[in-house]
């Protein structure tokens, strides 16, 4: 019985982070525009990306900066994780509750931060300031497993 309890709490966890990936994936083959109503099969919007080179290019960016990142982030934050978990040093705790700060606050937060920083600091935004926000919004995730 214990076994079953646990089956359906684990499948209810997925199908709640899930479903709704589902649900984005079938509606992707809706012919609509923007309704969300079912107007029926279409391949539509996948025509139009493969032919639109504006966005083959900014889907190539994204997996760049998000392989980049978290990568990066890994490496930083298990690195930080070590750290905390293995040494003593002045500060530690300070660092721990930081790391759990920067997960619960919100990412818009954050992200209007980091652009005041940049912005403050004169420098140009693109690919570098992005690929640096991207890492400092995942090394607590990274940081924060031990």
């Amino acid at each position: 019985m214990n076994a079953l309890i646990r089956f359906v709490y684990l499948s209810m966890i997925y199908l709640f982070f899930y479903f709704p990936i589902l649900i984005l994936i079938i509606y992707s083959f809706n012919h609509s525009a923007y309704s969300m109503v079912w107007h029926g099969f279409s391949f539509q919007w996948y025509q139009e990306l493969i032919h639109d080179t504006d966005i083959q290019v900014i889907a190539l960016h994204s997996l760049i900066v998000g392989v980049l990142a978290a990568t990066i982030a890994t490496t930083i934050g298990t690195l930080a994780s070590v750290a905390l978990y293995r040494y003593r040093f002045y500060g530690k705790h300070l660092l721990r509750s930081l790391i759990f700060i920067l997960i619960v606050s919100p990412d818009i937060v954050m992200g209007i931060a980091l652009l005041i920083l940049f912005s403050s600091l004169k420098i140009s935004l693109g690919f570098w300031t992005l690929l640096l926000s991207h890492i400092t919004f995942c090394i607590p995730f990274v940081g924060s497993i031990i």
